[in-house]
């Protein structure tokens, strides 16, 4: 549904505490300055002629133009607020008083009719035209008429009712505007949700925006923009999911030819429907239904735990010569490839298993993407390590267990809140790091990035991360932002409460050389050390990002902390 533009409005509720300040004209030249403050009254300017800044607002932060026939009502505040005139001579009023009530709720969001009391809402500190512009500019000229003779205290009480009355006229016009704003809402979400059920009926159709928009009763230069409001896709976006659902149940559970699908669905051909879905799904339509009517053959290096925590075995499985296979996938019965062959583009293993699908992270070179293609189907995906439940949606829709994957995701979110809570007691507020040590540096994880152990540690389990002195921000050696690679010095310096770490054999020469860090005084020397707080974690395990390594990560974090 379209959305009412969120401000803040104040709700005064039953009765209201009202004290008259004062009233005064004022005209200002071009670029003059003049101070509008008050720490105990309200302030209401109103700008007869010209045009100025309002500065100071939000605590000295930002500025907005008045003009003409607009007025902004100002709360008494501390800091200090002026007007700076960009016109040649901006002329205005500025009316000091005292308005509060006896309940006072700050709402921001849409603004909601409420029913019971006597309400209205306060448009503090929002510049708006002056609505009736005569009426009130009459009224303003009264208040400012200078009190005289015996009837001064008369016209004091009369000026104090009549600026009250000034007043209930702006909120009155202020809930008014409010009120369209929320009836115009309802009524272009009703024509949003007419629009949605004729593309349900029609989706075969070759629909425009302006057939929709038509039906929907907005204009058509606003449709497009209101729709998005309401489901966060454009209309032809929409539609076109729309069509790929339904193409999707036709190739998994019906025998029709491709190019029938496609006239079924609102396609001219079958190649432009291939293409487009390949576009939305990954893969295209014919692999879609052979792994929805059987077992593939899939060769996914990097990705296999999407898979294993799908129920849907890989014919072989990566295997690096440093660091080995996935052990915590229990896949000993999978054949494994070297990982070197993606490196250099020689698929003869992988080739020796006939996979009926290929899936690939983004990488790698153009020149791999095209060997995998001759040798099959082939989908690359992109790499985005911390965006894994996407991945685990995404193969779901890939081998028709979409509802698996959601139950998966909601049984890991389970498992992360009720650890998060079980931490939370346990460290209260202690800090935690991240390293991956080899033979030739020390990186310590930070948690501005996101991806492997840190996703899990800092996002789902919200432990506290620790911050090096004077590194707040990430190093430029790693220019993505994740990781800092630690000096002597650093290493010396580093105070976090609880270490976790992970040994990385990649660069080293001799078996355990990664390990020489742990001799030597500058380890030996880290209080999370003397204190027996350090945790060697398994290096696969945690260097993945599916939702196998995720939640072993979360069962490791819990057993060596003995929660």
């Amino acid at each position: 549904m379209g959305k009412v533009k969120e401000i803040s409005v104040v709700t005064v509720k039953e009765s209201y505490r009202f004290e008259w300040g004062e009233a005064r004209n004022n005209r200002i030249l071009e670029h003059e300055t003049a101070i509008c403050q008050d720490t105990r009254f309200d302030l209401l300017i109103i700008v007869r002629n010209g045009a100025a800044k309002l500065q100071g607002r939000d605590g000295g932060k930002g500025e907005e133009v008045l003009q003409a026939g607009q007025f902004v009502w100002l709360q008494a505040s501390a800091a200090e607020i002026s007007l700076c005139a960009i016109s040649p001579v901006c002329e205005y009023d500025v009316f000091s008083f005292l308005f509060r009530s006896g309940q006072v709720e700050v709402v921001t969001g849409p603004w909601r009719e409420e029913t019971k009391g006597t309400e209205a809402a306060v448009p503090y500190g929002q510049v708006l035209e002056m609505r009736p512009f005569a009426k009130a500019f009459e009224m303003a000229e009264e208040l400012l008429q200078p009190s005289c003779g015996d009837g001064a205290s008369l016209q004091f009480n009369y000026r104090y009712l009549r600026f009250q009355e000034l007043l209930l006229m702006i909120i009155s016009w202020h809930v008014q505007q409010l009120r369209q704003a929320a009836d115009a809402a309802d009524v272009a979400a009703a024509g949003i949700g007419r629009s949605i059920q004729y593309m349900n009926v029609h989706y075969s159709d070759a629909l425009t925006v302006e057939q929709l928009a038509d039906i929907a009763w907005i204009e058509p230069w606003k449709y497009p923009r209101l729709f998005k409001e309401a489901t966060g896709k454009s209309p032809l976006q929409y539609l076109n999911d729309m069509r790929m659902d339904k193409a999707k149940l036709l190739l998994s559970d019906g025998e029709d030819k491709l190019s029938d699908i496609a006239q079924q669905i609102g396609f001219a051909n079958e190649y432009y429907f291939s293409r487009r879905f390949k576009q939305t799904i990954g893969i295209a339509p014919g692999q879609y239904r052979r792994n929805h009517r059987e077992q593939p053959r899939i060769i996914a290096p990097y990705l296999e735990d999407f898979l294993v925590a799908l129920g849907v075995m890989p014919v072989a499985q990566y295997w690096h010569a440093k660091w080995g296979k996935q052990d915590y996938l229990q896949l000993s019965q999978t054949p494994v490839f070297d990982e070197m062959e993606l490196a250099t583009a020689s698929l003869h293993a992988i080739a020796d298993n006939q996979p009926d699908l290929i899936l690939l992270l983004d990488h790698y070179d153009e020149a791999l993407y095209k060997q995998c293609r001759r040798l099959s189907h082939t989908c690359v995906l992109p790499e985005s390590s911390n965006e894994w439940r996407m991945v685990l949606r995404r193969f779901g829709d890939f081998f028709g267990r979409g509802e698996l994957a959601e139950r998966i995701l909601i049984e890991y979110e389970a498992k992360a809140a009720a650890a998060r809570v079980a931490l939370r007691y346990k460290l209260r507020g202690e800090t935690v790091a991240f390293l991956r040590v080899s033979a030739d540096y020390v990186l310590m994880y930070t948690d501005c990035g996101g991806g492997f152990a840190v996703s899990v540690l800092y996002e789902d389990l919200g432990l506290q991360p620790y911050r090096l002195p004077g590194m707040e921000e990430p190093s430029s050696g790693f220019g993505d932002g994740t990781m800092i690679a630690l000096s002597v010095e650093q290493l010396k310096r580093l105070s976090a409460d609880h270490l976790f770490v992970v040994f990385d054999k990649w660069h080293s020469g001799q078996p355990g050389e990664e390990r020489k860090l742990l001799s030597s005084q500058a380890w030996q020397g880290l209080a999370a050390v003397r204190k027996r707080q350090v945790y060697e974690m398994d290096f696969l395990t945690w260097m993945n990002n599916g939702v196998i390594s995720n939640g072993k990560k979360i069962e490791d974090i819990m057993r060596v902390l003995a929660i």
